[in-house]
Formats: C-alpha cells, structure tokens, sequence
C-alpha cells in the first residue's frame, strides 16, 4: 500500500509542473501589464520600466519561467505586492487555521457519513435515510434506485 502511495505522489510532480507553467502562460498571455497596474494611475513611463525591471517583465517569456521554477524549487515563493512580506509567510500565518478547519470538517463529515452508511447499507432501513435516492448494497452488488416522477423507479446496477 506505502508503495502504490509513494508512486502517485511521485506521479503528481509532472502534473503539477505542468499545470503550473499553463498558469504562468495563461497570465503571462492576459491582456493588461502588472507593472501598470502595480505602478498605480499616477506612475511616470519611468516608474513602469523600473517595475517591470524589478518583477523581471522585461525577459522574454522563457526565461521568465526558467527563473520562476527555479525559485520554486528552492523554496522561494516570492514577496507578496500588497504586503510585501514573503508569500511563504503570510503562508505560513494562515496554515494552523486552515489545517484546524479542515480537520474539524473531516471529523464531522466522517463521523455522519459512516455510520449514516452503515445504515443505509442494511436492507431493513428506513427510507427517511435514503433521500432523494435509495443505495443498496447486497449480495455484493450495488444497486441504486432513483424515484421518477410518475412513481416508476429507475435502477442503476
């Protein structure tokens, strides 16, 4: 099992390096220049090209992302244009609030939907627990039956 998890997390390196180079490209393709934007209404052409030096939006388009992957990978995640503190610490101040909220909602997701399961799963359950649908397990086969609107019930086997 260890094994077969260690290979997809392998698995999803390329998957996400090249999820995030389309992310890079659709940016970088989007109309409207960020040191304009971050510059602000009343910036000289001066004040853009200093911006645009800065970011590292003068460099053409590979090696842009050459620079960006390799600060990646070395653990950089940037300096944030609003705050200016590192995007890996203003990371780091939200992650105990989303790691305690996540873990509250697993708690109560799993502790109603496994024993809702388990009742569900036994023949002799109320309906009331079935919803809009009605899952069956028996025999080893799973049935689900779907209520139509003219009383006819439709099944998925």
């Amino acid at each position: 099992m260890l094994p077969q998890i260690a290979r997809r997390l392998v698995a999803t390196i390329p998957v996400m390096g090249v999820v995030a180079i389309a992310v890079f490209a659709l940016l970088h393709v989007t109309p409207g220049d960020p040191a304009v934007i971050i510059a602000g209404d009343y910036a000289t052409t001066e004040d853009i090209a200093k911006i645009r030096a800065k970011l590292g939006l003068d460099q053409p388009f590979l090696t842009q992302v050459t620079i960006w992957l390799g600060r990646i990978v070395r653990g950089d995640l940037g300096t944030s244009i609003y705050s200016g503190l590192p995007v890996a610490t203003l990371i780091g101040q939200r992650a105990e609030a989303t790691i305690a909220l996540t873990l509250f909602a697993m708690i109560i997701s799993v502790s109603v939907a496994v024993p809702l399961g388990d009742l569900t799963a036994i023949d002799d359950a109320p309906t009331a627990l079935y919803g809009a649908g009605q899952a069956r397990v028996m025999r080893g086969t799973a049935r689900i039956d779907l209520p139509a609107r003219d009383g006819v019930v439709l099944s998925v086997a």
